[in-house]
């Protein structure tokens, strides 16, 4: 009989859930980062990588971890706007966490004029 298991889906959901509501709670916005959610926690940020690859079909899980998720993308996103937090990191951040990219959009208006031999033309 092997060791039983300590992070089981009950265990996990309710952690993520009281990580939910830390930060529901916090209306100074002290949380920004998964760091600053979990530093008193017993458990590092790598096991809630584990325990998302783990119980990702688990849709309440699953659920908890996107709202969690989006609020710190959202609190990163308005501190860089109001300039409370160093743009360069929150770039970074942005792009290194939440999936964000530098995107080019060129438009063009009218067509493009080819010259084509006569040969070519009709053909």
């Amino acid at each position: 009989m092997g060791r039983p298991e300590i992070y089981t889906l009950k265990y996990c959901l309710d952690e993520v859930k009281d990580i939910l509501n830390v930060l529901q709670g916090d209306a100074e916005g002290i949380y920004v980062t998964w760091h600053d959610l979990i530093k008193y926690k017993s458990y590092s940020r790598q096991r809630i990588s584990e325990w998302r690859e783990k119980f990702k079909d688990d849709n309440e899980f699953s659920d908890t971890i996107k709202k969690i998720d989006e609020e710190l993308e959202n609190r990163l996103v308005t501190a860089g706007l109001k300039n409370k937090m160093n743009a360069t990191i929150v770039i970074f951040s942005l792009k290194n966490n939440y999936g964000w990219k530098d995107k080019q959009e060129t438009e063009h208006s009218g067509g493009i004029a080819l010259a084509f031999p006569e040969q070519f033309k009709n053909a």
